[in-house]
């Protein structure tokens, strides 16, 4: 990369301000050019002006506080990384940000060159992949949810988050048992019926902080964000019950059915993304096998 990356530091306390420019200029990395204001509204108006590539939020500046500092600033410039800054005892303010579409959230306690140098860089690359991910169409089309290609680059980067900040992931790997089945007797537009069944379901029993794909024709994967291993069957209970309830109102002529499987991503073990959809598709084929009828 030729050119340097200008950082705008948003931040209302002076001396973190400075104490954030000396950790960036002792990071040694030429590309990070930091700059700051202390207001918001001063901020804001920087980004109309200045070529900015990155931005540092602390949520308490001299004219806003919390996370309404983060909505503006998201509404202002959605295009551009926000990495938020806080202190042990907002950092449940900073982990609502992520969810709410920050790129990263650091305690300025566990702030050194190394960290703050990644997180920025780490951001920035994550709003080209977004950029990207645009351009190459990155939901499925039948059902609006991401695909292989856009569940691989977002839950990748939610791995990386998770392992940084020690929070809990779980994975739900489903497949519709069957689907070709259905498709062969009530017809193809029927099997797409069925689809887009499963995927309003997800849409409406999680969250939207959580990444939801159809990974193939009949798989699909909802990665819980900030999710412990004790509520893993929580979630597939609540798929089982949405699942009833769709069967009950659609009066359908066919066994719309689910096999589920799931996996816990511990960040004190982590793990490649490939290995935790691997462990949940285990788990739903051995869920497979202990439903079959015994003939």
């Amino acid at each position: 990369m030729e050119k340097g990356l200008n950082v705008l530091l948003l931040s209302g306390d002076a001396h973190r301000a400075k104490s954030v420019q000396k950790t960036l200029a002792a990071s040694k990395d030429p590309l990070l050019q930091p700059r700051w204001e202390e207001y918001l509204a001063k901020g804001l108006a920087r980004l109309d002006v200045d070529p900015i590539d990155a931005l540092l939020v602390d949520l308490h500046l001299e004219d806003s506080r919390g996370l309404a500092t983060f909505f503006k600033v998201r509404e202002k410039a959605p295009q551009l990384p926000i990495i938020i800054l806080v202190d042990l005892e907002d950092s449940s303010l900073g982990l609502e940000a992520v969810k709410r579409g920050a790129q990263d959230s650091l305690l300025y306690s566990q702030i050194t060159p190394k960290i703050l140098a990644q997180a920025i860089t780490a951001g920035i690359q994550y709003k080209k992949n977004e950029e990207h991910i645009r351009e190459i169409a990155f939901q499925d089309p039948l059902t609006r949810l991401f695909n292989r290609r856009g569940f691989a680059i977002v839950a990748g980067h939610q791995l990386m988050l998770a392992q940084r900040t020690k929070n809990p992931m779980v994975l739900v790997f489903a497949d519709i048992l069957h689907l070709e089945n259905i498709n062969q007797g009530y017809g193809y537009e029927e099997g797409d019926v069925a689809l887009m069944g499963i995927a309003a379901i997800m849409k409406t029993a999680y969250r939207r902080s959580d990444v939801m794909a159809r990974l193939d024709a009949d798989e699909f994967l909802l990665l819980a964000i900030n999710c412990g291993a004790e509520n893993a069957q929580k979630l597939v209970d609540r798929w089982k019950a949405k699942l009833d309830d769709l069967r009950a109102r659609k009066n359908m002529a066919y066994d719309l059915s689910l096999a589920l499987g799931t996996a816990a991503f511990d960040p004190e073990a982590p793990c490649t993304l490939e290995t935790f959809i691997c462990r949940a598709q285990l788990q739903m084929e051995e869920s497979k096998r202990k439903n079959k009828p015994s003939d």
